[in-house]
């Protein structure tokens, strides 16, 4: 999972009183939790850092690109 270029592991999905979808990602070489919104992340198809970099580069370039 990547939200904008941090790269972590989905430990949690929950949805808020207020109907927002959420997740909790464990991220980090110390394991932090950040809960983010669900739609701000992006699952990414491999498991391998090295080409889990480059699909999350990719992404933020058409991110950017959008802007």
């Amino acid at each position: 999972m990547s939200k904008r270029g941090t790269f972590g592991v989905v430990q949690r999905e929950y949805r808020t009183e207020s109907g927002v979808d959420m997740v909790i990602i464990r991220w980090g070489p110390l394991g932090w939790i950040t809960p983010v919104k669900k739609k701000d992340c992006k699952p990414l198809a491999s498991r391998y850092e090295a080409k889990a970099l480059k699909e999350a580069e990719e992404w933020l370039r058409a991110l950017e690109e959008a802007e």
